[in-house]
């Protein structure tokens, strides 16, 4: 390999560490997989896992295709739990997807399995909190944000400003969602639990705004941005955004329920209990889409 070209003055780290993974022959080609890791003082300040294809020309290996990505690329901006049970990140995103889908009982089951499983996981009790608070039983919700607490020294700061978040008084719950965006700045359920307590409705869409930039299929996002643009009059933005939620998430049945609403609000009945039903025949437990669907004219 010719280095004459090379100038080691263009790298300011220490030491560079490349790990192939795999070597794959195809004829004069070869696909290389690995993680290349760069150091200063010992710390590790890049770590990018690459793809490509090598070849030899002209007597030299060379890359025809190099395809890299670097983990600074990827977010740090969430609420990730403190745990180390297998498949705890995938857990806790099941969780959290169903509570930000108001798939209450579905939040309360995940979150009882996973305090079971991990006894020291304070936002393991997300669920349970979620799910007491949307039922108004205020006992039950004490209880489950006590047992939180209890454990809140294992919890990042993101996860503990959330947790604390979790309370009765509206202007705590905006104040703790505010420290919460310090550490988990685009997190989508931190972004969207602010806008549903935030009363100025043009600030609520720009919070939101900046969750929708990073996850535009996301569910809850759209949703929330749907009834703030009804709150602001912008009935064809709302359109779009309870259009996005049912196109991009077609078996979560609260977009049928918030559809149902905005047809409501326009004036089309039918269309709204179309919507309604609809719900209801996805889960027959959201009775009160029936209910609404059979209070229209």
């Amino acid at each position: 390999m010719d280095l004459t070209n090379v100038d080691g003055r263009v790298f300011y780290e220490d030491s560079i560490k490349v790990t192939l993974h795999d070597v794959y022959l195809m004829g004069k080609h070869a696909n290389v997989m690995g993680t290349i890791e760069w150091f200063v003082m010992g710390e590790n300040t890049f770590y990018r896992n690459f793809s490509g294809v090598v070849t030899k020309n002209d007597g030299q290996l060379q890359w025809e295709r190099f395809v890299g990505t670097d983990n600074s690329a990827g977010s740090s901006g969430f609420v990730w739990p403190t745990t180390e049970i297998e498949g705890g990140n995938r857990a806790f995103r099941d969780m959290r997807m169903a509570m930000m889908n108001l798939d209450n009982e579905r939040a309360l089951a995940l979150s009882d399995s996973l305090v079971e499983v991990d006894p020291n996981w304070a936002t393991a009790h997300l669920g349970q909190m979620h799910y007491y608070w949307f039922e108004a039983d205020k006992d039950n919700f004490f209880a489950a944000k006590e047992a939180a607490m209890s454990k809140i020294d294992n919890a990042s700061r993101a996860e503990a400003h959330l947790i604390k978040s979790y309370d009765l008084d509206r202007d705590t719950r905006l104040s703790e969602l505010r420290s919460a965006m310090m550490f988990a700045p685009v997190d989508p359920m931190v972004r969207v639990w602010y806008a549903f307590n935030e009363q100025d409705k043009e600030l609520a869409r720009d919070v939101v705004q900046i969750a929708w930039n990073r996850l535009p299929q996301n569910g809850a996002v759209n949703n929330m941005m749907g009834y703030i643009y009804m709150d602001l009059e912008d009935m064809e933005k709302a359109q779009l955004h309870f259009e996005l939620f049912m196109r991009a998430n077609p078996d979560v049945t609260n977009a049928y329920d918030s559809y149902g609403d905005f047809y409501a609000e326009l004036g089309d009945n039918e269309k709204a209990k179309e919507m309604y039903m609809m719900a209801y025949a996805k889960d027959s437990t959201w009775t009160a889409s029936k209910e609404k669907a059979e209070a229209l004219k």
